[in-house]
């Protein structure tokens, strides 16, 4: 079952708000940036990067995404694997609100995927490497 209107303004506040505060300047956007989508009762959270052998299309790679459960009243967290499936994202697979997703596991989500499961070659590309080693220190990874 969908999310209700009242459910979808307040995710799309929450997402809103969110990219506000993640989203890279301007000026790189076009190189690397991130983006949601909303389906059903599922949030997804998506890096986007144009295609190396042709720089005018995009690609979406999936990072993280929270589903609805409204019967235990709780988001479940995944996040993708190199093996393209979703995975429940531990130490905490369930937060109460879509704020709790997007604040409070974002950093460590995306630090795992980009710094452990992303290729050498596609670390090494400039900004996201930085990105990477930023997420690292404040992590203490």
């Amino acid at each position: 079952m969908a999310l209700t209107e009242l459910e979808l303004k307040r995710c799309e506040h929450e997402l809103g708000k969110f990219l506000e505060r993640r989203r890279p300047p301007p000026q790189i956007r076009d190189e690397v940036d991130i983006g949601y989508r909303v389906e059903g009762q599922s949030v997804e959270i998506f890096e986007v990067r144009p295609e190396w052998k042709n720089p005018k299309r995009k690609r979406e790679h999936p990072i993280a995404k929270a589903t609805y459960v409204r019967t235990q009243k709780c988001w479940k967290v995944f996040w993708m694997r190199r093996d393209l499936k979703w995975h429940g994202y531990e130490p905490h697979p369930e937060v109460t609100t879509l704020a709790a997703f997007s604040y409070r596991h974002w950093i460590s989500i995306i630090s795992a995927t980009w710094i452990f499961q992303c290729d050498c070659n596609r670390l090494k590309s400039g900004l996201l490497y930085i990105m990477c080693i930023i997420a690292a220190r404040s992590l203490g990874v």
